[in-house]
């Protein structure tokens, strides 16, 4: 097998890698949902039976403060989510980068022509922690955070078929819509 395949980082690429990054965490957007949900409930009840009983406790006032905190938690995230890539992704270093992947039986190798890095690499898939193919982009993530970008929408649906093998054998985590 060898599949080879160009993608340009483009500041649109970049910023759907970040979203599809954050919202891949389900386990932090369950986390958030769960302690706002359950500190409005606390906040509100906190607040309604201050406005019966015409007095506030302690416990009212902390559970409303701590309500606005986490709404404002909540706030943070989604920005540092969607608003601020925004403006980091301009600096990135591998903007508008070319990357050639050459898809093979034991690994890929990576060919970068930019700024960056210029050269050929090779890279093993059990070297990858996760894998993940959202709309024909291929994530290859090497680290928590980090990933190779792999355009794959002008592969075969054989070629598609072949990668996705190589990485369910080898990676030991892969999601493929």
């Amino acid at each position: 097998m060898e599949i080879t395949t160009s993608t340009v980082y483009t500041r649109e690429r970049l910023l759907k890698f970040s979203r599809f990054h954050f919202f891949s965490n389900t386990k932090r957007i369950v986390f958030y949902s769960v302690l706002t949900v359950l500190l409005f409930i606390s906040a509100t009840v906190s607040l309604v039976h201050g406005i019966i009983n015409k007095s506030f406790n302690s416990y009212s006032y902390y559970f409303i403060l701590l309500f606005v905190l986490t709404v404002l938690l909540d706030i943070f995230n989604l920005f540092t989510a969607l608003i601020l890539p925004l403006f980091t992704v301009k600096k990135a270093k591998s903007l508008n980068a070319t990357v050639e992947f050459t898809f093979k039986d034991d690994g890929f190798t990576m060919k970068s022509y930019s700024e960056l890095a210029n050269g050929d690499n090779f890279y093993a898939y059990s070297a990858f922690e996760r894998a993940a193919n959202k709309n024909d982009e291929l994530y290859l993530y090497f680290s928590r955070n980090s990933c190779y970008i792999a355009d794959i929408s002008e592969l075969s649906t054989e070629e598609k078929e072949q990668i996705k093998a190589k990485l369910v054998e080898n990676v030991k985590k892969v999601k493929w819509k």
